[in-house]
């Protein structure tokens, strides 16, 4: 069977570290965002129905992450959320994604683990760390003429494991 979509708007929640030391990294994603509202806005919305985009800043940090998630699901009540973005803004906002049945699509949580156990409500939208720091440093240490490379990394996360 085909779902359709009704209403005077669908809401899409929006988590992103607008201030605080990953600002850096919204730029390029809020302004995609807003090529995408636009190129919605000219398709007619979907099935008619115009997209809104609710945007929230974390900050970078887990509490503030915390409060904003709270926001979008209960009183803003979007459909689905972009973000949060850390694995430590992921690791709190996660499982309210998951009581409240509200997707969320974290943007840069390189842990292995941190959505799996919340499935079918989340999801990371990037490689894990063990998939990305091996072929990394086997490309960029002989190009540089590096011997030896150390790979530090929070030993809570387990990996050995993937998701």
């Amino acid at each position: 069977s085909e779902a359709r979509v009704a209403g005077p708007s669908i809401k899409i929640g929006v988590l992103a570290p607008k201030t605080g030391f990953g600002a850096v990294w919204a730029v390029e994603g809020l302004a995609g965002l807003e090529v995408a509202k636009e190129e919605i806005r000219s398709l007619g919305g979907v099935d008619g129905v115009p997209v809104e985009f609710i945007v929230y800043d974390t900050a970078t940090k887990p509490q503030e992450a915390i409060q904003m998630m709270n926001k979008l699901v209960y009183t803003d009540k979007v459909l689905a959320i972009i973000g949060p973005t850390t694995t430590s803004e992921c690791e709190v906002c996660f499982p309210i994604a998951c009581r409240a049945k509200c997707t969320s699509v974290g943007l840069l949580s390189e842990s292995p683990s941190v959505s799996a156990k919340f499935r079918p409500w989340a999801f990371r939208n990037t490689l894990t760390s063990d998939k990305i720091l091996g072929p990394l440093v086997r490309h960029w240490a002989p190009d540089n003429r590096i011997k030896r490379v150390a790979i530090i990394y929070d030993k809570k996360f387990d990996y050995t494991k993937f998701d």
